[in-house]
């Protein structure tokens, strides 16, 4: 697996700012465009404020360490929410959307779990996440796709045999995550969603190397967004489906990294990780 030295990150992260700083140039209108869709639109465009309860069933993993007491969880978002046409697309529209949330996973939720064997995981933070929305006939339905930066308290009433899991107990530990799925707009503000998540839960934080690795994720997201001109005039009403496919397939490949290595492509060590399926009902007033 590729490593990066302490050196190395600051000489990568210097040119990407160099390359952002003179890419933003009044002549570069592509630039412009990419600017005003990542920032200016949610302030020249309507936010609604969104109320949202997921519920999920994660599986926990730790070193090929599989055995945790089965739980289910809660989250409790909100955020505001924007959706905007103004650009070039005729069959669709952008979505975006902020927010802030807070959750419990616990396997004493379970009707029938054991207090033998207890998990007790708390989490909040903020996060973002965006897309595209096809209007149907008689509904709306999103493609979308969401990150995540929170902080995490994991509790465990039981020892296990396992090296360093110690680490991730107690106090609060940073963590990132991902979803990707599937929402419908069931009728006025009342929305469902299906969603597929990957969460880290990091055993320490090195600000440098965190940053390196969410640059070069960000540089891998962000990339369509720049070209979206030319390639929705490419494959038109099929962008928000392939757009959607390549943000969920790069997420996937560096979440597949980080679940051995919290800050690949840096040595660094390994997070506490889950995955779940989670159901999302939500409000967009």
């Amino acid at each position: 697996m590729l490593e990066v030295n302490k050196k190395s990150w600051q000489l990568i992260t210097a040119i990407f700012f160099l390359i952002s700083i003179s890419l933003y140039s009044k002549d570069d209108k592509k630039f412009e465009y990419f600017f005003k869709k990542l920032y200016q639109d949610r302030f020249e465009t309507y936010n609604s404020p969104v109320l949202a309860v997921d519920l999920i069933k994660p599986q926990f993993n730790y070193s090929d360490f599989q055995d945790f007491p089965s739980s289910i969880g809660i989250n409790i978002f909100y955020g505001f929410s924007r959706e905007s046409s103004e650009f070039y697309y005729e069959n669709f529209t952008y979505h975006s959307h902020e927010f802030a949330f807070g959750g419990n996973v616990s396997s004493k939720l379970l009707p029938e779990s054991s207090l033998d064997k207890i998990l007790d995981y708390w989490k909040f933070g903020v996060g973002w996440q965006n897309g595209y929305a096809y209007n149907l006939d008689f509904f709306k339905i999103f493609l979308i796709h969401q990150g995540t930066m929170n902080w995490n308290n994991l509790e465990l009433n039981y020892q296990t045999d396992i090296q360093n899991l110690e680490k991730l107990q107690g106090d609060l530990r940073f963590g990132t995550s991902y979803s990707s799925g599937v929402m419908i707009n069931l009728y006025k503000s009342i929305n469902i969603g299906l969603f597929y998540e990957d969460y880290l839960v990091y055993p320490r934080y090195t600000f440098s190397n965190h940053i390196l690795s969410w640059t070069i994720e960000n540089i891998l997201q962000r990339t369509p967004d720049y070209f979206e001109e030319e390639l929705v005039k490419e494959f038109q009403e099929y962008y928000p489906i392939y757009y959607f496919i390549y943000k969920t397939s790069i997420s996937s490949l560096l979440y597949h990294f980080r679940k051995g290595n919290m800050n690949w492509p840096i040595n660094s060590s390994e997070p506490l990780n889950y995955n779940s399926i989670k159901i999302d009902l939500r409000f967009i007033f």
